[in-house]
């Protein structure tokens, strides 16, 4: 039954839009593609449906060697909780170690989710709901992202598809990517790769 379910799910898209053309699904896969060598730092809205309970929170992520900085920044009660998701799928907080199950999206680990889907997740359907495009893309047998690009084409909000609900939404405030450090080349700061958003600026 729920493969059932999450098949009409990846069918819906095709129902209701035009699909995308074959120059949108290239520039999703070159943007995946880059993103593999490079780090993001961004700021997002994410809003949970977990547990039939809506719940809001403003975060700051910046990733690193050590894996994703997230600072809570709202609600006001939470503000200035970090913590740290890491590439093992664990989340610490000032040393404290929690195990996160990777295939299960939390408002705490969505943003790492969603990086590693566009690095890593199978590119499934691309199209465009009015002038923005969309790509849906599975990240496991029972999770899937959707990801909406602004017209720069960078990563502007998702949506996270669990076992056939959408249980967390995100709106990407900020977004900025740069190339990965390498040690074989120069420390010119000037070499190219940065890329930001500042939506509504």
């Amino acid at each position: 039954m729920r493969q059932k379910l999450f098949a009409a799910l990846m069918i819906l898209p095709l129902l209701l839009t035009a699909c995308g053309g074959s120059g949108d699904e290239a520039n999703v896969t070159a943007f995946c593609a880059a993103l593999q060598n490079q780090t993001v730092a961004c700021e997002a809205e994410v809003i949970s449906r977990i547990g039939g309970e809506t719940e809001t929170f403003a975060l700051s992520c910046a990733e690193s060697e050590q894996g994703t900085e997230i600072a809570v920044t709202a609600p006001e009660a939470l503000s200035g909780v970090t913590a740290c998701v890491s590439a093992d799928a664990s989340l610490a907080f000032d040393g404290l170690v929690i195990p996160v199950p990777a295939e299960r999206v939390s408002p705490l680990n969505a943003v790492p989710i969603l990086l590693d889907a566009l690095r890593h997740g199978h590119l499934d359907l691309v199209w465009r709901e009015g002038e923005t495009l969309t790509a849906q893309i599975i990240q496991n047998d029972d999770l899937a992202v959707r990801v909406y690009f602004s017209p720069d084409g960078l990563p502007a909000a998702a949506s996270f598809i669990d076992r056939g609900a959408e249980t967390i939404t995100c709106t990407i405030t900020q977004w900025t990517q740069s190339d990965k450090e390498n040690p074989d080349e120069s420390d010119d700061s000037n070499l190219g790769g940065d890329q930001s958003q500042h939506p509504g600026a």
